[in-house]
Parts: structure tokens; C-alpha cells; sequence
């Protein structure tokens, strides 16, 4: 069952999003696995400057998009966006989800009338993956740690972070090697990583 308002499939895989531009579901159609844990899933966020504030954050969750439906592919554009206490920013931001093959493409464009500054725009922000289910065997997290690092059942070696689930940052360009990372066991997995032609 997919979970969202809007879904993309092909025979190899199938994903949920809703208007809110928030990944709702990663299914694995091979392996019969569903990657992102039932209304745990999300989608991006901006930091801006608003106010003396230098880092105002805007959520996902608290704007709503107009959806538009293309071939292999969702538009969701918003002409204007809500911030953290209800302000109302005159930054326009189009998200696109396309699948090629056994591929999500994401990317994002924003376009900024206000005069506040965007200081920063995270996305795709994947949260609430699941234990991988198709395998007993514990899952592995791969990360760029210096020239890579293998950390073996993440869920139960990884420090917790003050909502009890655990977190890993890294700094990318900084002691990491490229912007990846994998979510995997020995049959399957997610590999995620930024193609930003600017590094950032």
C-alpha cells in the first residue's frame, strides 16, 4: 500500500509523496520492501535569515504545494512558503521526483523575492527507514568517513539523539570524502547521494 497522496512506479520500484513535498514511502518491488516506516517519512527544509534570526527554519510539513503529474515524474511547486512561526516568505520553490530505472532523482529550485538571505536548503531529507525485512541479516550503514567506513546495525551501535532515534551527522565538503551514503544488507539496499555540480 503506498502512503501519500501521489505515487511514481516501474517495475522495479515504487514511491509515495504528498503535497507537502514529504517522501511518504520507498517500496523495493523485487524484494517486496518498504523502506520508510509508516508516517515517519519527510521531505526538506530551508534555513533563512528572518528578524535577527540567522538560521529561521521552514518545514515541510508546514506548507502545502499545487501537485502537477508528468510523464515518469511529480512537480510540486509552492509560490510561497510558511516559516516556523507563521511568516509568510516570499520564496518560491519547485520540487521535481522522477524515476529513471532503479533511480529517485530529486532536485529542487527555488527562486527568493524576499530580503531575507537562504542560507541553506536540505533536500531530500530521508527519515524513518525501516530495518531492512527482507533479510535476517543485520544491516549495514556505509559512509564516507574519510576514505569510508562500514558501521554494522546502525540502529543498535549509533549514539541516540535527544528524540531517542539515532543520528549520524557528517560534514560534506570536510573529513568526508564524497556526499553517499548506503543503507544496505548483503540482498538489497538504498544508496543515496547529492549529483550537485557545486559541492554543495
Amino acid at each position: 500500500v503506498v502512503r501519500g497522496l501521489y505515487h511514481l512506479e516501474n517495475h522495479h520500484i515504487r514511491i509515495g509523496v504528498n503535497k507537502s513535498g514529504i517522501i511518504t514511502s520507498i517500496y523495493n518491488k523485487k524484494t517486496g520492501t518498504e523502506y520508510i516506516e509508516k508516517n515517519k517519512g519527510s521531505g526538506w527544509k530551508l534555513v533563512v535569515t528572518l528578524r535577527g534570526w540567522t538560521e529561521y527554519p521552514v518545514f515541510d510539513y508546514m506548507n502545502s504545494g499545487r501537485t502537477k503529474k508528468k510523464e515518469n515524474g511529480i512537480e510540486i511547486s509552492f509560490n510561497r512558503l510558511k516559516g516556523l512561526e507563521g511568516d509568510i516568505l516570499s520564496i518560491s520553490m519547485k520540487l521535481y521526483f522522477r524515476l529513471e530505472g532503479e533511480d529517485v532523482v530529486m532536485r529542487a529550485a527555488l527562486k527568493n523575492n524576499s530580503h531575507e538571505t537562504v542560507r541553506e536548503i536540505w533536500f531530500p531529507l530521508v527519515s524513518g527507514l525501516n530495518k531492512i525485512s527482507s533479510s535476517k541479516d543485520k544491516p549495514f550503514l556505509t559512509i564516507p568517513l574519510w576514505m569510508g567506513n562500514k558501521v554494522r546495525d546502525p540502529a543498535a551501535t549509533l549514539p541516540l539523539a535527544w528524540d531517542a532515534k539515532w543520528k549520524l551527522v557528517l560534514m560534506y565538503p570536510g573529513v568526508c570524502s564524497m556526499p553517499w551514503f548506503d543503507f544496505c544488507n548483503k540482498k538489497e539496499g538504498l544508496y543515496l547521494a547529492s549529483h550537485d555540480l557545486t559541492f554543495q
